[in-house]
């Protein structure tokens, strides 16, 4: 028998569909991180910001690809979560690709909770503004350039 629109199983067959492209073909990386430290889940876009196949990052640790500067940010961010009971938190972090440039990225991670409150997984998304962050250290070169030259300048303006 074939399932049919207004069958629950249809709405389960659709909701699993939906879920598959929402995650999978998302513009921006998605991951599913276990409690264990480790990625359960990475999507296509955020393979391709760090430049490695999927099963190259299962069951590693996302601190293997955090720039070492920022691995305390990381971990802080995630013990909030744990020690405080919050939902969510948002940081700007570096990533190391698999040829070792550095990426910028907006990672918005929260928790995924049972029904009685305990912590099962994260899920988080994560947007590349390498670029942004470019721009920004033009500017304030720029802006920097522009202050030591009006101070220096005998004549003012």
């Amino acid at each position: 028998m074939r399932d049919t629109p207004d069958s629950p199983e249809f709405d389960d067959q659709y909701r699993d569909e939906q879920l598959r492209h929402f995650f999978g073909d998302a513009v921006i990386g998605a991951v599913v991180i276990d409690l264990d430290d480790t990625f359960h889940r990475v999507n296509r876009s955020f393979c391709r910001m760090l430049g490695y196949e999927e099963d190259e990052l299962i069951g590693k640790s996302p601190l293997l690809f955090t720039h070492s500067e920022d691995t305390a940010l990381t971990t802080g961010a995630i013990a909030s979560i744990n020690r405080n009971n919050q939902d969510s938190f948002q940081i700007e972090k570096r990533y190391l690709t698999k040829d070792n440039r550095i990426v910028w990225a907006h990672v918005s991670a929260t928790a995924v909770r049972s029904a009685v409150g305990e912590l099962l997984y994260y899920v988080s998304q994560i947007e590349d503004i390498t670029e942004r962050k470019r721009v920004e250290a033009a500017l304030q070169e720029s802006e920097a350039r522009l202050a030591r030259t009006i101070a220096g300048s005998s004549d003012g303006l």
